[in-house]
């Protein structure tokens, strides 16, 4: 029976061969046409790795999208300022009065945006509080990219809302 000895030749492999790290590919966002040479016996020879700005900013807001959408409290923060807006519509529906029609929308558009900005805010202390920005940091992802990717994705959901909410205010 051949059991076990795959396993002896691996062993055998990696004690002969004292760089394990020829076999790991390079990911793109690091390597920018730049060889990186990894050698354990002189660290002089390594190169420093070179990031891609853009990747590194759509990597932050993909991941963002990716940390909102998945989480049903999220979710719910996401959707929660549209629903104050359509509660609004119905609210105001039965009033005659434009005046009364007006402070009820605004009243309750405001609410719910109010409601929402722990959405916002609550993301990034979560980060600083399970340390994973200290973490990312130490892979190398640069402050500017960080903010910027977070703030796109900010930008882009309140674009949504103000296309959503702009149509619903004007037919009051």
């Amino acid at each position: 029976m051949n059991i076990g000895l795959q396993n002896e030749a691996l062993e055998n492999q990696s004690s002969t061969s004292d760089s394990y790290h020829e076999n790991i590919p390079i990911p793109p966002s690091i390597n920018q046409g730049e060889e990186i040479i990894f050698s354990s016996t002189n660290p002089s020879l390594c190169t420093e790795p070179a990031f891609n700005f853009t990747q590194q900013v759509s990597a932050m807001f993909k991941r963002r999208v990716y940390c909102t959408f998945r989480s049903r409290n999220n979710l719910f923060q996401v959707v929660f300022p549209l629903l104050y807006v359509i509660f609004s519509n119905v609210m105001t529906a039965h009033n005659q009065e434009p005046m009364q029609q007006i402070a009820v929308f605004t009243m309750f558009s405001l609410m719910g945006f109010m409601l929402n900005t722990v959405f916002y805010t609550s993301f990034p202390v979560w980060e600083r509080e399970q340390n994973i920005k200290y973490l990312l940091r130490t892979m190398g992802l640069q402050p500017l990219p960080y903010w910027l990717g977070t703030f796109l994705f900010d930008i882009l959901l309140i674009s949504t809302y103000g296309l959503f909410l702009i149509p619903t205010g004007y037919f009051l």
